[in-house]
């Protein structure tokens, strides 16, 4: 993938869980415990499959059906949100989160924001995050037919923000997300690590690079400034 233009740039997305806030670490805790009730081993690289999925749009569905476990798809989504409820109080902006969209917005670049999780979900989690009112426009998983690896969210992500797709740029935490992206033709997607996913997989999938904050979000400032 070649490097973009820095002076092309006019708008950055971030996906949510994982980029904005460090919430993919309570997904996994959280199916873990609920895993356990049934007396099942939860293999995390099944979480890592489901990744920048939606559990709405069949990630229950696949979870259930692979592992037999005795509960419907609803009850099991309404016991994943109560879990999060209960143990995601502390729930934080990751590293530098905040600085890079004070520096973006001082550039006059577009803020956006395409995640998987439904939108009364998201609100709730970037509230909490202390993010809500950033942006200058939000995508969320029940807003499109499909969810991600599709590119349906982040097509309708730069329509929103009224740019094309070589006019921005892409943070993303999971393979499937990345696909997403690739898919609606975005060339410049960055991978941002945390210890539940790896480069070698993102950038494989399409990322540029990856890295961890804050250096990720620092790197791309500097690019832009």
């Amino acid at each position: 993938m070649s490097k973009p233009n820095s002076r092309m740039i006019k708008a950055v997305i971030f996906d949510m869980d994982g980029v904005l806030i460090d919430s993919e670490r309570l997904y996994r805790d959280i199916f873990h415990q609920i895993f356990s009730k049934f007396g099942v081993d939860f293999q995390d690289n099944l979480f890592d499959e489901l990744a920048g999925t939606t559990l709405e749009r069949g990630g229950a569905r696949k979870i259930i059906k692979k592992f037999g476990l005795n509960i419907d798809e609803f009850a099991f989504i309404e016991l994943v949100h109560d879990l999060f409820e209960e143990l995601s109080y502390d729930l934080k902006p990751r590293e530098c989160v905040s600085e890079i969209i004070g520096q973006l917005k001082k550039m006059h670049i577009k803020l956006g924001v395409a995640t998987s999780t439904i939108k009364e979900e998201a609100l709730k989690r970037l509230k909490k995050a202390n993010l809500c009112g950033l942006f200058d426009s939000m995508v969320f998983g029940d807003d499109v037919e499909k969810s991600k690896p599709d590119p349906d969210i982040y097509i309708e992500c730069l329509k929103r923000l009224k740019v094309n797709c070589a006019e921005s740029i892409v943070f993303e935490d999971s393979v499937n997300g990345v696909k997403s992206a690739v898919g609606a033709g975005i060339k410049c997607i960055i991978g941002v690590l945390h210890d539940r996913n790896n480069a070698r997989s993102l950038i494989e999938a399409g990322a540029f690079f990856a890295e961890k904050p804050p250096e990720v979000f620092l790197r791309i400032l500097r690019y832009l400034s």
